[in-house]
């Protein structure tokens, strides 16, 4: 029912309504349409509405009581008989049903998730979704351009090879925030030299990163055994 946008407000609290009132053994709800109108806080016009548009779209089944024959005349003066169905203050039966099949059938749940499917179906087909005034529909693409600017590109590659095997493991965010000014600046047969901004980098990149940073520098150079970061801030203070 979440998924019906069919489905007027009214019937799908009503049927909120009926269903808090299910009996857990009888699968069935005795309500009156006065006490489903007191709950709901509607009208009684208003509550019958929205059960009738339960019934009617295969959400539920409503037993209504019969009591006996009635008469009533017609315009033309004829009496005719009718049978009394309820009455004000007599409770009807809520079954609840899927597809117009009570749940006890052997089918119920495969006929729930076939509907299921089609409504989320529709509702992605729908060309008019149903928003909240003042809010952007979520289920049709916008028309407008994103209104978040765009990433700036990642400033310079001074890692090289480097710097595609370290973003793929920590990702944009992280690789922004510590390794965007990094550079490598010498490499021996045993040992890489990677110079960054400032000495708080060079301590901070070593505690968040010292185990996992040798383990980067291997995959690009397998015959590597250490790394070594340089304060590069030194250099240019010489």
């Amino acid at each position: 029912m979440a998924l019906d946008s069919l489905l007027s407000h009214a019937a799908f609290r009503c049927a909120c309504v009926i269903g808090s009132h299910f009996n857990r053994h009888s699968g069935q709800a005795f309500l009156t349409l006065e006490t489903l109108a007191r709950t709901l806080q509607v009208c009684e016009r208003t509550a019958w509405t929205a059960s009738k548009e339960l019934e009617r779209r295969g959400y539920v089944i409503i037993k209504r009581r019969e009591f006996g024959i009635g008469t009533r005349k017609t315009a033309s003066g004829a009496k005719i008989e009718f049978r009394a169905a309820g009455g004000k203050g007599v409770a009807n039966i809520y079954l609840p049903a899927y597809a117009r099949a009570p749940v006890a059938t052997s089918n119920a749940n495969k006929n729930f998730a076939a509907r299921c499917d089609l409504l989320w179906e529709r509702s992605l087909q729908s060309a008019s979704s149903k928003v909240a005034a003042k809010c952007k529909p979520t289920l049709t693409s916008s028309s407008k351009k994103n209104p978040l600017p765009a990433k700036e590109p990642i400033a310079g590659n001074g890692l090289g090879p480097l710097m595609p095997i370290i973003f793929a493991d920590i990702g944009d965010a992280l690789y922004r925030s510590w390794f965007s000014k990094a550079s490598i600046i010498s490499e021996s047969e045993e040992t890489l030299y990677i110079g960054f901004e400032s000495r708080f980098f060079c301590n901070a990149v070593t505690a968040k990163f010292g185990e996992k940073l040798l383990g980067w520098c291997q995959i690009m150079d397998p015959q590597l055994e250490s790394v070594q970061l340089v304060d590069l801030s030194k250099k240019l203070e010489g």
